[in-house]
């Protein structure tokens, strides 16, 4: 239940992900009927979402889970320690076992061009580990796609667990540079 929450959550087109989490969320209890009604401006959303299940998240969200990313719970991505590391060739074949010739020259491709450019400018994105409303039925994933350390580029997107799956609900809060 949980992995198929972060392969939702991280459904995008990126490539490097930090390990450490990210652990502050700009959630406040004064702002759920704002959140609510962010969310409500989404096309997309079908969902009646009730303030109650908004509060349980702002409140869990004080505690959050901060625990680094494991390779298993992030498989489709390269983890990196910071911002200054480069990227070896080597782990990325290591951990993705590319199966022809092509498949390694894009590798070396992606990591040469990560590695050259400079640090402040990489594209890296960050995940919040999921903080669930009390009956785990609700939850959001917080992402930043930190250029130039600005570390607001990102959303936090609500997701509900319905059908034996997640599913993405919409956004309560989006920050963009």
């Amino acid at each position: 239940m949980y992995k198929n929450l972060i392969d939702t959550a991280t459904n995008k087109n990126i490539q490097f992900v930090l390990i450490k989490p990210l652990a502050e969320f700009k959630l406040n209890i004064k702002d759920t009927l704002e959140y609510q009604d962010y969310l409500f401006g989404e096309t997309y959303s079908k969902y009646k979402i009730d303030t109650k299940i908004l509060a349980d998240i702002i409140n869990n969200s004080k505690l959050p889970d901060t625990t680094n990313w494991t390779e298993k719970e992030i498989d489709k991505f390269i983890l990196i320690n910071s911002r200054k590391e480069n990227v070896k060739l080597k782990y990325v074949i290591n951990k993705f076992k590319p199966h022809n010739e092509n498949e390694i020259k894009n590798y070396r491709k992606t990591i040469r061009q990560f590695n050259q450019t400079s640090e402040p400018f990489r594209s890296i994105f960050s995940f919040s580990r999921p903080v669930f409303d009390n009956s785990k039925l609700f939850a959001i994933v917080c992402y930043d796609k930190g250029h130039s350390g600005l570390h607001c580029g990102g959303k936090i997107t609500l997701y509900h667990f319905t059908d034996d799956k997640w599913r993405t609900i919409g956004d309560i809060y989006n920050c963009t540079y």
